[in-house]
């Protein structure tokens, strides 16, 4: 039919029409590509080559950059897992599994390798750890001459408390390994604690686990511990590093929070424990000018003061996120705690922070913190001098 037979209102039907479908993509440049990135935890499509028409499957390419990129696929996409999360109970994303009762675990930091972190925590590689091991062997030999103590702070993650709760989405394989290595206590932390020489591994799961089933202990919606379980970590850590055998009072309250799923964009509330320790804390949460100098790409920085500390003595963290969650209830072991997140630190940044944090935070403890599934990932090989 040809254009000239329409009328003229048809016409301007037929436009507006076209300009609504071909709107998404006509808005593509002010789609804001790095959020949905980073809540997706994958690398976006990129517009492929125009070689690929030759040797590849440029249309389906062209097909997952629009579908990566369209303006309104990105609000659709989050609405989309909201409704599998909260109506069906199903996964919202890849490396997302929804276990009994509740239960959610992160099993990878990689949408596009859904199952990394399961693996290296299930099924541990002896050469990453004899490797992890001599690269804290070096870092502990630097540190030996400035008489500070190297301790490996793990924090045992829920997929290790909590095997029972993995769902089938991990995979027959997958659960198998996992419940064969809780039972034999054959995790990773526990094997460099066999190679440790000139540091510590502290790795409470025994304890912790004797705990598991107290209520709101490790809260189910929540990847990070953010509760009871911090707490009890804490005290466990000052009786085997020789700081008290107490903590001494504190006051509790329980509080609801927003659960770390709203990292992906989706709101659950989820129950925890808080605690008020009587030693008398101040926290401090603005960035050195030392740190800013030696430490350009911070992504941020903590400072405690304890006026009544269990110990004298000076601590300084060096985390993955585990450890901004874990630095208020470790500060009452010391006069003064300081806590940063080591992801960005590596190479000569690493050497020139490592010194002037000697010089201006003296500490007596150098605590490495991190979960452990978390112990064999690229950014405390990084920090080491190495990768797996």
């Amino acid at each position: 039919m040809a254009m000239d037979s329409f009328t003229p209102k048809a016409r301007a039907l037929v436009i507006v029409t076209a300009l609504l479908l071909a709107l998404p993509t006509l808005l593509i440049p002010w789609v804001d590509d790095a959020e949905r990135a980073r809540w997706e935890k994958r690398d976006l499509a990129e517009f492929p080559d125009a070689k690929r028409l030759i040797d590849g499957d440029y249309f389906g390419e062209i097909e997952g950059f629009l579908d990566d990129h369209l303006y309104g696929a990105f609000e659709l996409n989050k609405l989309y897992r909201r409704i599998q999360l909260q109506i069906f109970g199903d996964s919202p994303l890849p490396n997302v599994a929804i276990g009994d009762d509740g239960f959610v675990f992160l099993t990878s930091h990689d949408a596009e390798h859904p199952k990394l972190a399961v693996r290296r925590l299930c099924l541990p590689q002896r050469e990453q750890i004899e490797r992890l091991h001599r690269g804290l062997e070096d870092l502990a030999g630097r540190l030996r001459s400035d008489n500070i103590r190297l301790i490996v702070t793990v924090m045992p993650s829920k997929m290790a408390l909590y095997p029972d709760k993995l769902p089938d989405q991990i995979g027959g394989k997958f659960l198998n390994l996992c419940r064969e290595t809780a039972i034999q206590n054959d995790w990773a932390p526990a094997q460099l604690a066999e190679l440790a020489d000139g540091y510590e591994v502290f790795y409470p799961l025994s304890q912790l686990g004797a705990l598991r089933d107290t209520p709101h202990f490790y809260p189910p919606a929540n990847f990070h511990a953010n509760s009871r379980a911090n707490h009890e970590f804490a005290k466990e850590y000052f009786r085997a590093v020789g700081i008290a055998e107490t903590v001494g009072d504190v006051k509790v309250r329980i509080s609801t929070i927003n659960a770390d799923l709203k990292m992906l964009g989706i709101t659950r509330k989820t129950e925890v424990w808080q605690y008020e320790y009587v030693q008398g804390i101040r926290r401090f949460r603005r960035v050195p000018a030392w740190v800013r100098e030696s430490y350009p790409s911070v992504r941020g920085f903590s400072r405690f003061e304890t006026s009544q500390p269990l110990r004298e003595g000076r601590a300084l963290i060096l985390s993955n996120s585990f450890g901004a969650y874990l630095a208020p209830h470790l500060a009452p072991g010391y006069r003064e705690l300081a806590q940063t997140d080591f992801k960005n630190l590596f190479g000569d940044q690493r050497d020139v922070f490592l010194q002037r944090a000697i010089k201006e935070a003296r500490p007596d403890d150098l605590l490495l913190v991190v979960h452990d599934a978390g112990l064999l990932n690229a950014p405390l090989a990084r920090f080491l001098g190495f990768q797996h």
